[in-house]
């Protein structure tokens, strides 16, 4: 399985670079992308999950981790099950109380996580 995992700031990058082979081990490979902040990490997840849907592999995952930053998490969250319905992603439990995704349904290849 490969994981990519979108992070809007350099430090995220930098304690998921650490962090995520742990978790993971060596049996599976990722990528932590840096997009500097959240707004151009929102404006760039729609183009480029709508590029992942045209060829992305069945052992494929995309994590996207943004920080709340006293927005309402619901708003967010929709923002992003929005971007990863259009693109034809699936993202767990879109109208549950929490933010927080924690589980998948079969054959989800994108999550949504705050």
């Amino acid at each position: 399985m490969h994981v990519d995992v979108y992070v809007e700031e350099l430090s995220a990058k930098k304690a998921l670079d650490q962090l995520v082979p742990r978790i993971v081990g060596g049996q599976h490979s990722f990528q932590v992308l840096n997009f500097r902040n959240k707004k151009e990490l929102l404006r760039e997840i729609p183009k480029r999950l709508k590029g992942y849907a045209r060829w992305i592999p069945e052992d494929w995952r995309i994590a996207v981790l943004v920080d709340e930053d006293r927005q309402d998490c619901h708003v967010l969250k929709a923002q992003l099950v929005g971007a990863s319905r259009q693109a034809g992603g699936a993202t767990g439990r879109p109208r549950s109380r929490s933010c927080w995704e924690r589980r998948l349904p079969a054959g989800s290849r994108t999550w949504v996580v705050r």
